[in-house]
């Protein structure tokens, strides 16, 4: 009697478990169908943001720009993706149009001093052309850079906050030109303590340019640690090789 009760039961777990690993195929093939329908959906979706008109992608871009993440559906993202990879003029406009602001209260969030608006504009400007200059020149497409417009907004913050820190660093350069030459112009000729300043200005104003370049184009972290310690901050080598012996 055990012993067919026993048989019974094992019957009836022997059931189950083919009836469990039905359901986990099914279930499983559920999700395959699930993920191919989500994938043919994206696709047909970019096909249908990249053959839209322009006008509508900028109307669609300022519409998504209120809502929240969960509601993006692509516009912004196209919009720079024409602009920066296709170098679309028109697209280009209407994303310094839509996010210039945007940009501006980054740059006065960023400042450490009141700044009259058209300096802020300036910087926002430059924080602009930055953003352009770095990502239009490179190969590897936006979507392999950046995973979302979240992250390309981060990106343009970035550059607007590394623009107005550019300025303060040669703002401050400046002031200790004037003040080291300032001590030594005893005796010189106002003219030629004029001139003197004016070429340490443009020798920084230089400095400043391969900065930008070292950090856009080099990809070594250790060369650009020394050129900035080097050029920017004036350490000799044995001062640097002091403060980094590793």
């Amino acid at each position: 009697m055990k012993r067919r009760k026993m048989g019974i039961f094992m019957d009836n777990i022997d059931q189950l478990t083919e009836k469990t690993s039905r359901d986990r195929e099914r279930s499983a093939r559920r999700m395959l169908r699930l993920s191919q329908n989500i994938d043919e959906l994206m696709e047909r979706s970019e096909r249908e943001l990249r053959q839209m008109p322009l006008p509508a992608l900028i109307a669609g871009c300022q519409k998504e720009s209120f809502e929240g993440r969960e509601q993006e559906r692509g516009y912004g993202f196209e919009l720079f993706r024409r602009a920066l990879q296709e170098k679309n003029d028109a697209a280009w406009e209407a994303v310094e149009e839509q996010y210039f602001t945007l940009v501006s209260v980054w740059c006065y969030e960023t400042v450490s001093e009141e700044l009259p608006a058209e300096e802020i504009d300036l910087f926002a400007r430059g924080a602009l052309v930055r953003f352009w200059q770095t990502l239009s020149t490179r190969e590897e497409t936006l979507d392999k850079q950046f995973s979302h417009i979240g992250a390309i907004l981060k990106y343009l913050r970035h550059c607007a906050q590394t623009v107005v820190h550019d300025h303060n660093r040669e703002q401050r350069r400046r002031e200790r030109i004037k003040r080291r030459f300032y001590r030594a112009s005893s005796g010189l000729d106002p003219r030629a303590f004029e001139n003197i300043i004016l070429d340490e200005i443009e020798r920084s104003q230089i400095i400043q340019k391969v900065s930008y370049w070292m950090n856009v184009y080099a990809e070594d972290e250790l060369e650009r640690l020394v050129f900035r310690l080097s050029y920017e901050d004036g350490l000799t080598p044995r001062r640097i090789a002091t403060l980094h012996e590793d």
